[in-house]
């Protein structure tokens, strides 16, 4: 057949594929493969057709290219909308006749050959049938573009990389004609990699690639639609400036939705999908202008741009954004209704308006962006909440997109808009989603540039109209927005990144302003709550250095407390005589102080003698100083506000000659912060206290940190700069401690109990005045569990241990013993236990000898048993222990307390009589090795007597421990061996003569014997010999026990004779032949041999049948 003739077949068949008859599209399929095989088998017969074929090719890809918007048209027609008319037209009559040609020129060369008719009428077919929205049709196309790419690459450069015969799972032709949703999406994410590593050319994405992705915004499966959406993004990295601007255009033309619409499709749907498609576009915008930025950088060292991405835009770009696109966006970001309140507005196409504003220059954007971003604002006036939640979305999507340095624009815009009744509240939620979007992140200096527009807008939702009607249970229901505020969560992000202490005064501006009237209790809980904000913002900002907020601590308590003090000192001087000059008696002198009339301050004459520094002048001299006094000095302090606050350059401004002399001070004002400044007070203390607690978390820093010493000197882990500011806040918090105001001593012991850890010398020189109002503090608490009294408490603990410049008063150290410890056994929470203790350990360091210490301990030893928490029992043990080794004592005084710790051993509850035992145990291994010998016999009575007799087994085991402990201190002593010589004596039991021995209690025998074995464990050496002198004991109580002998009857265990006492004998054995084996079997000792009837064969255990046949008889 002659391919001309094969021509309108070609065309009839393509056709087919179109139609809803599933035989006649296999059969075309089917019908164009075999035309790619009969063209391919052509092409190879002959080097002449395959040469012809090429030139065809050549001659086709102009068709192509045209089909496909050319993108050098595409350039010169934007060059020619730039000249004048007349140009215009004859360029436009050149490019239609230039179409016209090439039109005639491919349809002779589709004729003149197959190879000619695959790239004239296959390939264009397959494009057009790539855009069909059934999936039916695509899905043949997709079979014959894969045989097309495969068999005719010069079809469609590159689509062959897309195929892989080898694994289908990967194969993107397969992949995209797939019945599962999942699949098609996979094949779209590899379309969407392939492209962003430029693999495929751009010719193949205009002509097949990008048709294909945009029909598939209409699939219905499952995450299809928006895989296709991010497809689109990525082919458009691919393409030049003409495809892409083509492309973009393209779909917000589909966006329109008037077909689709016609055929009963979804229109809001569809619009949807290829917003959400150009949205992708523009964020994958990359035609920046490069020649212009290298331009820029050799005149400048430096390519900037005035857009928000901060690229060179191309002057023609950015016309065809604004006028072209632009346009379009905005009809399709709000969808209108008839309420004239702006409509809804689709999330899609305001994230695409922003991604086209980031690009504009800052003129255009300045002009555009009130038009844009106001119907978006618009929408926020409607009263539906959905459609509220959904421009607020909008609106912080812009302003996160377009950055804080366009924030007060569009805070202008909603202020402008929402202006009264619920909008209000609206306008209050509005913003903090604009921050919240905003501001994290962004640079300080255009956050704090955008205070002056914010600050209004917060100050009235805290304290205007929003908050009163926040009240109001009826509009709380109404709006979502009314119930609650965001505004404190916006001042703490304003803080956390705006920059400080530089806009500090910004954003006190609602509490400064107010401080006059903070004596009203509503007031004052709403400014506290404000300045709380701006003190959780400033702990976060990351561009404010610890020492910049120090030195704005040490700058706000400093003004409080000296005016404080200063009224203080005017409320404590002797009173005055009030009376305005001018208004008095005839014949009577006008006396008293400075008062305000009429904007002018008055200085007035005080009381005769009450000043000795005046002297009171007679004759003209008086009249002159009346004038004085009525009229003022020429003293710049005694002129009006006006003149004050004038300019250094003004006549009023100037500053004049102060006048020497009493008066003068006299006129000097103490009113120089506001009232109610103790707010702002509160707030630095508060704010200095959490940067003490993260100072103490720096490493050496607090706790038991040391400093570093380097050449001699020290190096303090604070930083020098640090430490000397900190050096100066120690004495102001002292004087603060001195504060009328509720709130502000609290704080200023907490900060001085944070700085009293850090080894600051200032404490050195404020000790007397800081005990003082320490002592002061604690007089006006009530109890010693209060908050106040135990932050009091841990201070003095700290100071106590850590300065040993400070030295409280006997007096002082009274008061703390019965203010602090008087009540030890009282409902107080664990950490107020630990502070209390605590202290009461610094105070006996300081070792003061007060009758009220001796006292205390007396109390404190009788806790020890009786309390009935068992952390205060382990405290009180800790503080009796550290007593006994560090207070000066005397030898009576010290029997008497280890008399009355020996006493509770016998104490009724075992909890006690364990607390009495670790206490005793402690004693035992702290005390100096003489005080141990002296006393070790009284120790070990008792204790022997526990291990024995006590029916607790944790008793037991610490009366074991004690004596393990006391064996040891006096190791190869004289005491040593005696206690070992009673133990020796108590194992050893008396004839039947009714005597009445020790010996005749079977638990004193054992105890005998556990506390050899312990000897052996605890003083080998010494252990040795007395384990020979108890070798026959131990070998009677063995025979003794024998169950073949009828055991002992004197036993106290009921159920088995004699069972305890021979395996405390064994148990004894063990131990002996494991670490002294020697000792059982050489001589008994001589002071022994009268023993020697109680033991075993031979008197040793070398040949121990009698010792087993008795363990034996124990065990079976």
């Amino acid at each position: 057949m002659p391919s001309a003739a094969a021509v309108p077949i070609l065309h009839h068949v393509i056709h087919e594929l179109r139609g809803s008859d599933m035989a006649l599209r296999h059969a075309a399929a089917a019908a164009l493969e075999r035309f790619l095989d009969a063209a391919v088998a052509e092409s190879e017969s002959s080097s002449n057709k395959n040469t012809k074929a090429k030139a065809g090719g050549a001659s086709v890809g102009d068709v192509v290219d045209d089909d496909d918007d050319d993108d050098g048209d595409g350039e010169d027609e934007a060059e020619v909308a730039g000249g004048d008319e007349a140009e215009a037209n004859a360029n436009a009559v050149v490019v239609m006749t230039s179409a016209a040609s090439r039109a005639a020129a491919a349809a002779a060369a589709a004729e003149a050959s197959l190879a000619g008719a695959v790239m004239g009428v296959l390939a264009p077919g397959v494009r057009g049938l790539l855009r069909s929205p059934e999936s039916t049709t695509r899905s043949e196309a997709l079979a014959i573009f894969r045989r097309l790419a495969l068999t005719w690459p010069a079809a469609a450069p590159g689509a062959a990389s897309l195929a892989d015969a080898k694994d289908p799972e990967h194969d993107f032709f397969g992949n995209m004609a797939h019945l599962q949703a999942h699949r098609r999406c996979r094949a779209l994410r590899r379309l969407a990699a392939a492209a962003e590593r430029n693999d495929i050319p751009p010719v193949t994405i205009n002509g097949f690639l990008a048709p294909l992705a945009v029909a598939s915004l209409g699939d219905a499966g499952a995450d299809v639609a928006s895989t296709a959406a991010a497809a689109i993004g990525s082919l458009a990295t691919a393409l030049p400036w003409g495809s892409y601007r083509d492309l973009l255009l393209w779909m917000l033309r589909k966006a329109g939705g008037s077909r689709w619409s016609r055929g009963g499709g979804n229109v809001e749907g569809s619009k949807t999908l290829h917003i959400r498609a150009a949205a992708t576009v523009l964020e994958n915008f990359h035609e920046w202008d490069e020649d212009a930025e290298d331009a820029m950088e050799e005149e400048e060292g430096e390519a900037w741009a005035s857009n928000v991405v901060a690229r060179l835009v191309h002057p023609v770009v950015v016309t065809t954004l604004r006028v072209d696109v632009l346009p379009l966006l905005e009809t399709l970001t709000v969808v209108e209704d008839n309420e004239g309140k702006g409509g809804t507005v689709r999330p899609a196409a305001s994230a695409a308006v922003i991604s086209l504003l980031r690009l504009l220059p800052a003129r255009d954007l300045d002009s555009d962006i009130g038009r844009v971003l106001g119907k978006i604002a618009n929408c926020l006036r409607s009263r539906a909440q959905g459609v509220r939640d959904s421009a607020r979305t909008a609106l912080a999507a812009a302003a996160a997109g377009l950055g804080a340095a366009h924030l007060p624009r569009v805070v202008s815009l909603l202020s402008n808009r929402l202006d009264r009744g619920f909008m209000t509240h609206v306008l209050g939620a509005t913003l903090f989603s604009l921050l919240d979007a905003a501001v994290p992140g962004a640079d300080p200096e255009d956050v704090e540039a955008a205070l002056p527009e914010i600050m209004p807008l917060i100050d009235a939702d805290l304290f205007g109209r929003a908050a009163e009607e926040r009240e109001v249970e009826a509009i709380r229901g109404a709006y979502v927005e009314a119930r609650r505020s965001r505004s404190h969560e916006c001042l703490t992000l304003l803080a956390s990144n705006a920059v400080v202490p530089r806009a500090l005064p910004e954003l006190l501006s609602p509490v400064t302003r107010r401080l006059a009237a903070a004596s009203s209790p509503s007031l004052r809980r709403k400014l506290e709550a404000c300045l709380v904000a701006v003190q959780k913002g400033l702990l976060l900002n990351p561009h404010a250095t610890p020492e910049e907020m120090l030195i704005l601590v040490h700058s706000v308590v400093h003004d409080g407390v000296a005016a404080e003090e200063r009224l203080a000192a005017e409320a404590a001087a002797p009173d005055m005589e009030e009376m305005t000059l001018g208004q008095g008696l005839k014949g009577h002198k006008e006396t008293g102080n400075r008062v305000w009339e009429n904007g002018w301050y008055l200085i007035k004459l005080p009381t005769p003698g009450s000043d000795p520094t005046i002297v009171e002048a007679k004759g003209p001299e008086a009249g002159e100083r009346y004038k004085k006094a009525k009229y003022g000095e020429e003293d710049e302090d005694d002129g009006p506000p006006e003149e004050e606050s004038a300019g250094a350059g003004s006549a009023l401004g100037k500053k004049k000659k102060k006048a020497p002399g009493g008066l003068a001070d006299l006129a000097r004002s103490a009113n120089d912060v506001p009232p109610n400044f103790n707010l702002l007070v509160v707030f630095a203390l508060g704010l200095l206290r959490a940067l003490l607690r993260k100072m103490s978390g720096e490493k050496g820093v607090g706790g038991k940190g040391t400093d570093d010493e380097e050449g001699g000197s020290r190096i303090s882990a604070l930083g020098s700069d640090r430490e000397r500011i900190l050096e100066g806040v120690v004495p102001l918090a002292v004087r603060a401690l001195s504060s009328q105001h509720g709130a502000v001593p609290p704080l200023a012991v907490r900060c001085l109990a944070q700085l009293s850890t850090m080894r600051l010398g200032s404490f050195d020189s404020s000790t007397g005045a800081l005990a003082r109002r320490i002592m002061a503090l604690l007089r006006e608490c009530p109890k010693a569990n209060v908050q106040l009294s135990q932050d009091c408490l841990k201070l003095l603990n700290n100071l106590l241990k850590r300065h040993a410049a400070f030295t409280p008063t006997d007096a002082q150290f009274r008061f703390i013993i019965s203010f602090a410890f008087g009540d030890l056994e009282g409902d107080h929470r664990e950490e107020q236990r630990s502070t209390t203790f605590s202290l009461m350990r610094a105070v006996l360091a300081r070792r003061p000898l007060l009758p009220e210490v001796y006292d205390m301990m007396r109390a404190v030893s009788s806790l020890v048993v009786r309390a009935g928490a068992d952390e205060v029992r382990q405290l009180c043990a800790q503080a009796l222990v550290q007593f006994l080794l560090d207070y000066p004592l005397g030898e009576r005084r010290l029997q008497q307390h280890l008399e009355a710790l020996a006493a509770n051993l016998e104490y009724q509850h075992a909890a006690g009589r364990l607390s009495a035992l670790g206490a005793l145990r402690d004693v035992i291994a702290r005390f100096p090795r003489d005080a141990v010998e002296t006393h070790a016999t009284f120790f070990f009575v008792p204790l022997v007597a526990r291990l024995g007799a006590d029916e607790d087994p944790a008793c037991r085991r610490a009366a074991g421990e004690a004596l393990t402990a006391l064996l040891k201190r006096v190791a190869g002593t004289s005491a040593g061996g005696k206690l070992l010589a009673l133990a020796v004596g108590w194992c050893v039991r008396p004839s039947g003569d009714g005597g009445g021995g020790v010996g005749d209690d079977p638990r004193l025998r054992r105890a005998a014997m556990q506390t050899l074995g312990l000897a052996i464990t605890a003083a080998p050496a010494d252990a040795a010999r007395a384990v020979a002198a108890a070798r026959p004991a131990v070998a009677a109580a063995l025979a003794e026990h024998d169950p073949a002998r009828g055991g002992d009857e004197d036993d106290d265990d009921e159920t088995v004779r004699g069972w305890q006492t021979a395996y405390y004998a064994l148990l004894f054995v063990e131990k002996a032949a494991r670490s002294c084996p020697k000792s059982l079997s050489c001589a008994v000792p001589s002071s022994t041999s009268s023993d020697r009837g109680h033991e075993g064969p031979g008197g040793r255990f070398d040949n121990p049948s009698e010792m087993w046949r008795g363990a034996a008889g124990l065990f079976l």
